[in-house]
Parts: structure tokens; sequence; C-alpha cells
């Protein structure tokens, strides 16, 4: 007001002695209130606070009730589509999708789990990239034969050879092709009195499938009216006895184990042309009750023995140099079944009597690396892997490397 007045304005005057008037009743109540007791003070301010906040309370349920007012006038929008039905069936969860779905799920998570092991399993599969990766040809891939792999299953059926089991299959003709191969492409040996042809066969790794190759290998062999001696030096895992339905006893272990007073006497006859004809024949009694004839024709058996201490130090002897002069001169193949390079180093050692090394691999099971590795190890010991054999090949890829011809055999049952 003293904005648009002056000090000396009747109003502003009348305004100011109101004002002194108010004040001094202020302060009669000031003073009254102060020579009160503390309790009455107390209370007085307590009457003050709750008149206050009762006019707060009352402003408050004023506008609640108006709220409530207006809510009730509202319209509602909503209206009823269906009436509600009791089905006595639980609405969630829905067990039967739920099944479907993880069913579709983890057979999609598994077969994407295989797809990535596959990626990145590096398998042998392709012949040309075997070639390329080893330096070494690939002289034969041996399609699986479905019959003897359920014959198989049956753990209390024995091994079979493919020429009583499945003679008509692509497996069994793969193995003859393999034998033409291998006479065609073996000179016989040079030294004097000996006409054996020595065929190792070995494997990267165990479970290649090598003993099943010489042993129907050494089958095909015998068909053409041949001497063959088929030897298990497999001395720690050799099975080839079974297969043949022998037993492993008095086999290439034991004759390289026997004492040196009888191997002096073989050395002996061997370098005396003198030597009396009694010596001779012990010698050869001696050999013969280590090499046990089989139920096939032109077929005998060396097995593997029992387990020596040391097979390697056994090999490295001059009796094996012994043993294998001697065998040469009766027989028209010896098939040497030798263990995996990789588990240990007898194939080195028995593969400076071979005329031909061959290296059983496994499609899709055998790991590429350690073919090539191998193989390498197999170079740095000077000996030469004439070729490889990629075994038990699935029926249907064999489209992509030979005619599938199985149906003129078929027919010719």
């Amino acid at each position: 007001m003293t904005t648009y007045y002056t000090e000396e304005h009747p109003l502003v005057i009348q305004i100011n002695e109101q004002l002194d008037v108010l004040n001094r009743r202020k302060q009669n109540i000031d003073d009254t209130i102060e020579g009160l007791p503390e309790i009455q003070r107390e209370f007085l301010q307590l009457s003050e606070d709750t008149a206050i906040n009762r006019e707060i309370y009352l402003t408050l349920l004023k506008n609640y009730e108006q709220l409530k007012v207006v809510r009730a006038g509202q319209i509602g929008y909503a209206r009823i589509i269906d009436l509600p039905i009791n089905t006595f069936n639980a609405i969630a969860p829905n067990k039967p999708q739920i099944w479907v779905l993880a069913t579709l799920l983890s057979t999609m998570v598994g077969v994407l789990l295989v797809l990535l092991k596959n990626m990145l399993r590096n398998v042998v599969k392709d012949p040309e990239r075997i070639e390329a990766k080893t330096g070494v040809p690939v002289v034969a891939t041996i399609p699986r034969s479905p019959l003897l792999t359920r014959l198989r299953k049956d753990k209390k059926a024995p091994n079979r050879l493919l020429a009583y089991v499945d003679s008509n299959s692509l497996s069994y003709e793969a193995i003859k092709s393999l034998r033409t191969s291998l006479m065609f492409g073996m000179t016989t040996p040079e030294q004097a009195g000996q006409r054996a042809k020595v065929i190792l066969i070995t494997g990267e790794s165990p479970g290649v499938g090598k003993s099943f190759i010489s042993a129907n290998l050494t089958e095909v062999f015998a068909q053409l009216d041949k001497k063959v001696l088929i030897m298990d030096a497999d001395m720690r895992l050799g099975e080839l006895h079974k297969i043949f339905g022998m037993t492993q006893d008095n086999g290439l272990a034991d004759y390289l184990s026997q004492d040196k007073s009888s191997q002096n006497m073989t050395n002996f006859a061997q370098n005396n042309a003198q030597v009396p004809e009694a010596i001779t024949t012990q010698k050869i009694s001696n050999l013969a009750s280590f090499i046990h004839p089989t139920n096939i024709d032109n077929i005998d058996f060396m097995p593997r023995g029992e387990y020596p201490r040391n097979p390697a130090s056994l090999l490295s002897d001059s009796r094996l140099n012994n043993l294998m002069t001697e065998l040469s001169l009766h027989y028209d193949y010896i098939i040497i079944d030798s263990p995996p390079i990789l588990a240990a180093s007898d194939a080195m050692i028995l593969a400076q009597y071979a005329n031909k090394v061959l290296m059983v691999t496994r499609y899709d099971n055998s790991i590429e690396g350690q073919l090539v590795y191998a193989v390498n190890q197999m170079n740095k010991a000077n000996i030469e892997v004439d070729g490889i054999i990629l075994n038990d090949v699935q029926q249907g890829i064999m489209s992509k490397y030979s005619y599938h011809y199985s149906y003129a055999y078929g027919n010719n049952q």
C-alpha cells in the first residue's frame, strides 16, 4: 500500500493504528502465556495443533466423500462376453505342449551337437585328401559289410571271415581286388632259396580293423592254392586267434622267448653246410610246434603267444631274423599283423622283413592328424609305407570311389 500512498495518507495512518493495537494485544497474550505454568502452556500449544489437524482432517474427509460421489456417477465400459465354465481341469501348465516342445528342442540340440562334433573332428574320409596329406596312395577302400556288422553286435557270436559270412558283398570283392594289386605289385624276393612274399599290415591306432584285413587277405591268397602263414605279431593285444577259432598259446612270443641253446643250434645248422640231418630235423620240429594249421586249406597260423615283458626287445633279437629266414623257405606269402604304430614301435622293427607295408585306417573314425603322424614316424625310420587301406567305408559313400556292382554277385548266388 505504501507503494501508492505516503505515510501521511489517512488510510495508511488508520491501518498503522490497527496494527499497533493488534501488536499490543499479542504482546499481552504472550505475557499472559509466559506467566502460566509449563503444563498449561503445553496444553495451549497442543490444543492449537489439534484444532489445525482437525481442520485438515475435515478438509480431506470432504474431498474423499466428493470423490466417492464422482466414482459412483461414472458408467462402466466392461461387458460380459462369455459366462465362466468350471471344467475341473488345470489351465496351466499345458503338459502335452511342454513335452512336444521339449522333445523338439532336445532333438534339435542333439543334431546340432552331432554336426558340431563332426565339424570339429578332423577324421579320415576322402581318399584323395588322405593321399595329399600323407603322400601315400590309397590302395584299397573296403566297404562295411552290413551282415558282418550285425553278427558282431552279438557278443556271443564268434568272429568270422567274410568268405563264410558275406562272400557276395562288396567288402569281400574289395579284399580280392587288394590281393590282385599286391600280387602284381610285389617282386620275388632276391635272397637265394627264399620264395615267400612278406606283407606287413599295421594301423595308426587300435580299432582300425587291421586284424580283419589281415585274416581276410590271408584267406583270399589261400584260394589261389598258395601256402600262406598269418602271424599275429601284436604280442600285447592280438586277437587273430579268435577269428580262426584257436588259442593264443605256443606262438611268436613263446618261440622268441626260448632258451638260447636251442637258438644256437639253429644258427649252427644254418651256417654249417655239413650239419647232420638230425639237427636240421630237430630245428624244423621245434619251429613246427609254434605254427598251427587252421581248418582252412593252405593257411597256417602263428598266434601271439604268452604276453612277454618286453615285446620290442624280443623282436629286436636275432632270433626273429632266423625265424623269418626259415619261414620264408616254406611259404608263398607271410602276412604279419603288427601292433598299431602309435601304440608301440614293434611295427617299425617288423617292417624290415616285409616286402610291402600297408597301413589300415578306419573311415569316419580315425583322426587325420594321427594317420599323418604315423606315416611320418615310419618315414623317419627309413620305412616306406607302400599303401593305405581305407577300411569300413559306408556303402552309400562307395559310389564316389567305385562302381556299384554288388548286384552282379547277388545274381550269381
